[in-house]
Parts: C-alpha cells; structure tokens; sequence
C-alpha cells in the first residue's frame, strides 16, 4: 500500500479543494426554489445533489483520472487502487427543509485504509480535514482530543440512519427502541 505522506498530502488538498468547491454549489443554491425527489421511503435527493456532485465528480477526474469513485448519488466509476468516497450532500433532508445544518463528505481510501478526507459545513465555512499520519484540522488549525477521561464529563454526539427513521415511527413516543 502506498501511503507515502506526499501521497496523502496531495489526496487531502484534493479532498479539501473538491469539499469547497462543491459546498459553494451548496451554499448558492441554499435559498432557491429546490427539485426534491425519493429515492426510497424517505430518502431525499435534490437537484442541488446532483449539481454538487457533478462538480466535484468532473473536479475529481481532472485532478485524478485514473482514480476510482464511489458517489452516493452516481454510484461506482472504476479505476486504480485509490478510490474516492464522496457524499456531495450529507444532511440532505436538512437541506431540502432549508436547515443550515449540511455538509460535504469526501474521502480516498486504498484497499480500505482510509489516506485522507474532509469534511465541508459551506454555512459556516468550517472545514475539517485528516491525513493518515498527518492529524486533523478545521481551518487548518490543529484538532485534538479532550483531555477529559470521565465519561460523565465527556461531550458526546451520535446520529441515527435515516433507514431506520421508518421503524422508529412506528414505535410509541414513550418507547422510541434507542
């Protein structure tokens, strides 16, 4: 596996190039009128999906392209052993309600070692971003760990899948089954 850290730092500025680049598509399209379509039971898409995406799927085979890719919205392109994992919209529901609270995700990985990501929020312009061997950022400024080691006094976040939004309707208020 080649992980070298010029590879990586190359795939992270990628990763953080392409996230800005689709975000703005985001950002712009943020307060227009929106085409909303299902893909499931209630598992959005939406035009400005698609146009985040096109973005940064042309900007990812101009800088790369021979590299493979996994969209959420286009599914597989293949190629070389390095692949992108990207999720032009994450928080599509949010979006398409016109909550602020979305971001775009995108990762390379080989052989399923993850080398690089980042992760786009264009409401907020706060990027984070990781290399394998190289730490994280937001904004560039290093992240770290808390120093807390006292569940009680931990700040923990968790999501659920919108897959299971359904099966969790179907329950009573009183016992949501998490």
């Amino acid at each position: 596996m080649n992980d070298s850290p010029e590879l990586v730092r190359a795939l992270r500025q990628t990763a953080e190039e392409g996230a800005r680049l689709s975000g703005k598509v985001l950002a712009d399209k943020f307060n227009q009128q929106r085409t909303i379509e299902y893909k499931g039971g209630i598992d959005l898409v939406t035009d400005a999906d698609k146009a985040s995406e096109a973005v940064l799927l042309d900007f990812l085979r101009r800088r790369h392209p021979t590299h493979a890719i996994l969209s959420e919205e286009s599914g597989v392109t293949e190629g070389q052993t390095i692949r992108w994992v990207i999720d032009p919209l994450d928080g599509t529901t949010n979006y398409a309600h016109r909550v602020p609270h979305f971001c775009i995700s995108i990762a390379a990985e080989t052989e399923g070692t993850l080398l690089a990501g980042a992760i786009y929020d264009p409401m907020r312009d706060e990027l984070f971003s990781a290399g394998r061997g190289q730490g994280a950022t937001l904004n560039g400024a290093a992240l770290q760990v808390s120093a807390t080691d006292q569940l009680g006094r931990a700040l923990l976040c968790t999501g659920f899948r919108t897959t299971s939004a359904s099966t969790r309707s179907r329950r009573s208020v009183s016992s949501p089954g998490w």
